[in-house]
């Protein structure tokens, strides 16, 4: 199986960590779940992606920690980060387009 490799390179601790290659399109579906840029419940994304809440809890930690998301433990939400939001309507306008 083809794995990606990605690195924390914080000055808490330095590590390596991997993603598997099939984990991508889960997460794509998780982002396309969020794209409105609205807070959405853990429990709504778990049903939407259907995932069990361990692997979304993992899925969304680690693109928390990358700035993909933003991740509001105490109220169980989330939502895309600005930058993100962002980019992805860009995205979406250049496609509307051509």
């Amino acid at each position: 199986m083809k794995r990606a490799f990605t690195s924390d390179l914080s000055p808490k601790h330095l590590c390596v960590s991997v993603v598997e290659k099939s984990e991508l399109p889960i997460i794509d579906h998780i982002l396309d779940t969020l794209k409105n840029g609205h807070w959405h419940d853990l429990e709504e994304v778990s049903e939407r992606t259907r995932l069990t809440r361990f692997k979304l809890e993992l899925l969304t930690n680690f693109l928390a920690e990358y700035n993909f998301i933003e991740l509001d433990k105490k109220e169980q939400r989330t939502k895309l980060t600005p930058p993100l939001f962002n980019f992805i309507r860009k995205i979406q306008r250049v496609e509307k387009k051509g």
